[in-house]
């Protein structure tokens, strides 16, 4: 069954709701004690709408868009992972897509994860981190 873009835009509000919730709970727990900390404030209200951002947003253009060009993608789960869709490999591509995307982001995960344990422990034996090249 194919539905409309209204269904869909209709999920905006929910989209504000959640950003007003959580960076109500951020500010309220870590609230900046001093005015200097709130220049680290937008950096946190920034993080918190991205994500609200391309959960909504992103895929809400993709198919505007894709609407103006002559492709038929209907609005269900299964061709949310676009390049599935578009290269035609249905459901199983987009198994495919996600399991690739899984495994990336738990790389860029460990990746972090390792540079920051190396800055953390070069900072507490107060020599400077080098590459282990």
């Amino acid at each position: 069954m194919e539905t409309g873009f209204q269904e869909w835009l209709g999920l905006w509000p929910y989209a504000l709701l959640m950003i007003v919730i959580a960076s109500w709970a951020f500010y309220h727990f870590l609230a900046p004690a001093s005015w200097r900390e709130w220049t680290g404030a937008g950096l946190l209200q920034a993080f918190i709408i991205a994500p609200y951002a391309e959960m909504y947003g992103f895929p809400l253009t993709i198919y505007l868009l894709t609407s103006a060009l002559p492709l038929n993608i209907p609005l269900v789960h299964s061709t949310g992972h676009l390049w599935a869709t578009l290269l035609g490999y249905g459901p199983v591509g987009a198994v495919v897509e996600m399991a690739i995307g899984s495994v990336s982001i738990v790389i860029g995960l460990l990746l972090v994860i390792k540079g920051w344990t190396r800055i953390y422990f070069t900072a507490t034996a107060f020599r400077p981190a080098v590459s282990a090249a």
